[in-house]
């Protein structure tokens, strides 16, 4: 039985085989694995989980004893199975390979109901007609694997209803819920609210997905069949969640809120990274999870491989084949990493195929500027006229109408790409992209919630703005800062930073962080440069030593930049990030002075 994530096998440097969040383990899920590794590694577990299944109950709404918990989805799949006994299971084709071998271990026969390509992989409405009074068992997962679809929550419910006329249990395997496209429409949100309404649902989760746990094994199931969850019981073994893993499930279960946010970043960038991959001519099929099929006649997989990468191959699916792949969805820093290795894959495995239309694009212009030279030979234009034609494809604009004619390009353009951004934020995203002329940014900007209220509402109240370059500091429109009792400051050239800095054995940036936490005011940090600025933020955020009231983190480059925005991403600190490489001093100002202007066009006054 193949599985993904196979690097002991492989030479792998960036694992998409896995569909797990790319995002680092919450702080406290960190921080509760490291205490329990310290102060409990000499205790034998809670044999009934019961600190863990209280912050899973608490966490949604269901009773502690509706919960049993286990090591990993995957034992708890197979200890079902040996408490059903079922002889006959209904699974989805293509579906996880693990139902099929958790069926095979006690005799069970598999129906699969084949999904098909020309629907998207999607579950269709005769899917209740393969719910019979012989089906024991329907297993499956939603969001599905490989294929990333998920079932409405009005079709489910006709399944439940189904099942509960024929008394056939029913297994949803949620393992990856969590991680599901937010935008995605008519989800059920909750079956946990369910399970009293249906005695035969068994819902199964993990922490494995979600919180980047798959060393640490961890799952639990849900159901409001007593019985059942005693047969289930009786299955396991004592002690079969470690004291690491039942106190980072109960850290886990209180940063829900965290991974959504996590989810709603993976949707983004995964809709970036299938469009990209549309446009080298690979078929791409639509997903509502973190993770999606590509076909492809090139063998992805091996070629991929040799450059570090690791892929899904789907050939061990029923309905799939060697031509069918699974990608999960990273960071934008990796997605350009293997754009870059496809880019590659294809011009070497097909000639011509990954610059085809950039061979054509040049081809055209070629021929037009050819027409273009013969026409003005032909007829004898001088080079006063040569001149005079360039000057006439000028745009001749007043100064104070450029900034007006650029933003009315950008909305134009925003809309001809069906990119709508939000209302309140839209100021800023437009401000950022007029900045830069990258319409990129359209899609990588974060907000956390509320995040451009927020900020208003602290400049309003007079906070101050530090940078971590005097360029951004220039780029600041200080007189619009200073209507509201606010002031920008920049650290960095200060003898005492290079002083403090130093003698501390750190950097300018972090000290810059130190010395602005010292200001008895409200402050909002706008870096453009230095990641060791955000990173020195969160950690005077961990420690407890400071709470920043806002960050607007642009960092630009290649070494820790990424990361450093996860940093502040993850946790509930206001913000305003630019996910991946991309950013600069002069966007950190741009996007400061694009709340500024907000306020100046609201006409708003300062704040007491």
């Amino acid at each position: 039985m193949a599985h993904g994530g196979d690097i002991y096998t492989n030479q792998v440097d960036l694992d998409l085989s896995v569909n797990i969040n790319p995002y680092p383990v919450p702080a406290a899920v960190r921080k509760a694995m490291y205490e329990a590794l310290l102060y409990e590694a000499d205790h034998y577990p809670d044999p009934q989980c019961r600190a863990l299944r209280a912050a899973i109950a608490d966490a949604f709404a269901v009773p502690a004893e509706r919960i049993v918990c286990g090591d990993g989805a995957s034992q708890l799949l197979m200890a079902a199975m040996h408490a059903l006994k079922p002889r006959k299971v209904l699974t989805l084709a293509p579906g996880y390979v693990g139902y099929r071998h958790a069926v095979a271990a006690v005799g069970g026969k598999i129906e699969s109901y084949p999904l098909r390509s020309g629907d998207g992989f999607r579950v269709r409405e005769d899917i209740t007609e393969h719910i019979t009074q012989d089906t024991d068992l329907f297993v499956f997962a939603n969001p599905n694997n490989p294929t990333g679809q998920m079932l409405t929550g009005a079709l489910l419910k006709k399944v439940l209803d189904r099942a509960e006329e024929t008394r056939t249990f029913v297994m949803v395997d949620e393992s990856y819920l969590l991680l599901r496209d937010p935008q995605v429409k008519e989800p059920w949100e909750d079956l946990a609210a369910a399970l009293e309404q249906y005695p035969h649902l068994i819902v199964l989760r993990a922490f494995t997905k979600s919180f980047a746990l798959p060393g640490i094994r961890l799952g639990y199931i849900l159901s409001g069949n007593l019985k059942f969850l005693a047969d289930l019981t009786a299955q396991l073994p004592e002690w079969n969640v470690s004291v690491i893993a039942q106190r980072a499930g109960a850290a886990a279960a209180k940063e829900l809120d965290t991974v959504k946010q996590q989810a709603g970043l993976l949707a983004v960038e995964k809709k970036r990274f299938q469009e990209q991959l549309r446009g080298m001519g690979l078929q791409v099929f639509e997903s509502d999870a973190n993770y999606f099929l590509v076909r492809s006649e090139v063998d992805l997989y091996r070629e991929l491989l040799d450059r570090g990468i690791l892929i899904r191959r789907c050939d061990d699916f029923d309905g799939l084949d060697g031509n069918d792949f699974r990608f999960g969805v990273r960071t934008a820093e990796d997605s350009e990493r293997v754009l870059g290795a496809l880019r590659e894959v294809l011009r070497d495995t097909k000639p011509g195929a990954a610059d085809e239309a950039q061979a054509a694009a040049e081809e055209q212009a070629a021929s037009e500027a050819q027409v273009a030279a013969e026409e003005q030979v032909a007829a004898g234009a001088d080079a006063h006229e040569y001149h005079h034609g360039i000057f006439a494809r000028i745009e001749h604009v007043l100064p104070v109408d450029i900034e007006r004619n650029s933003f009315g390009t950008i909305a134009r353009e925003l809309a001809l790409q069906g990119r709508t951004p939000d209302p309140i934020e839209a100021p800023v995203t437009m401000r950022l992209i007029h900045t830069s002329a990258d319409f990129e940014y359209a899609d990588t900007v974060y907000y956390s919630s509320g995040a451009v209220e927020k900020a208003l509402e602290l400049i309003k109240r007079g906070a101050d703005i530090v940078t971590d370059t005097n360029m951004a500091l220039a780029g600041i429109n200080k007189k619009e800062l200073a209507k509201y009792g606010g002031e920008a400051h920049c650290f960095m050239a200060l003898l005492e930073t290079a002083q403090r800095a130093k003698e501390l054995g750190s950097t300018r940036a972090a000290v810059c962080m130190q010395m602005a936490a010292q200001l008895q005011k409200p402050v909002i940090f706008a870096i453009g440069n230095a990641p060791t600025a955000l990173i020195e933020l969160r950690r005077m955020y961990d420690e407890g030593i400071y709470r920043p009231t806002f960050v607007i983190g642009m960092p630009v480059g290649f070494v820790n930049v990424v990361v450093s925005k996860e940093l502040i991403m993850e946790t509930d600190i206001p913000c305003i990030i630019n996910r991946g490489r991309k950013g600069g001093s002069n966007v950190a100002a741009a996007t400061c002075n694009a709340l500024l202007y907000i306020l100046r066009d609201r006409k708003e006054t300062p704040q007491p």
